[in-house]
């Protein structure tokens, strides 16, 4: 007979159980407005594939998730998950998490991370969308150096 203490083998091998965070770990919460309701605030955090949010936990030296109602991609994901222990940011507005890399790095980069998403979560058309849309057509091949919306030929209704 096995002994109990020998660790399982296969794929289900590890623990589902989330590693637990250390309470005295700072928190910042920015919350992330609901209007106007056509925006994709999210979408714009994230940024093509993830690569905008990425890019600002590299600069920012911070961790930051997008936690909250409306978090999860999938609605009945959501629903299912929301009364499971790990899931309790579900019953709360959605919001970015900010939360130190590591216990070195401090409060200056959780605010310089803070302000950063604040800016970005100001509804309006500009260089930052334009920047992703372009790393999102270089990502999918799609990108023409040369082509501009105001070249484009305009075709007349008669």
């Amino acid at each position: 007979m096995q002994s109990s203490s020998a660790p399982a083998a296969g794929r289900n091998a590890r623990s589902h159980a989330r590693t637990p965070t250390n309470r005295n770990t700072p928190i910042i919460k920015v919350p992330i407005p609901t209007e106007p309701a056509d925006f994709k605030y999210i979408g714009r955090l994230l940024g093509p594939r993830g690569s905008s949010i990425r890019e600002l936990e590299q600069v920012t030296k911070c961790r930051i998730m997008i936690k909250g109602k409306g978090s999860m991609r999938n609605p009945a994901d959501e629903e299912y998950h929301k009364d499971r222990p790990g899931y309790e940011h579900l019953h709360e507005p959605l919001h970015v998490r900010i939360t130190p890399a590591d216990n070195r790095s401090g409060q200056a980069n959780m605010e310089m991370a803070k302000s950063i998403i604040e800016n970005l979560l100001v509804a309006n058309n500009d260089v930052y969308k334009q920047r992703q849309l372009v790393q999102l057509s270089l990502i999918n091949g799609t990108y023409r150096p040369d082509y501009s919306i105001m070249n484009a030929p305009v075709t007349k209704e008669e």
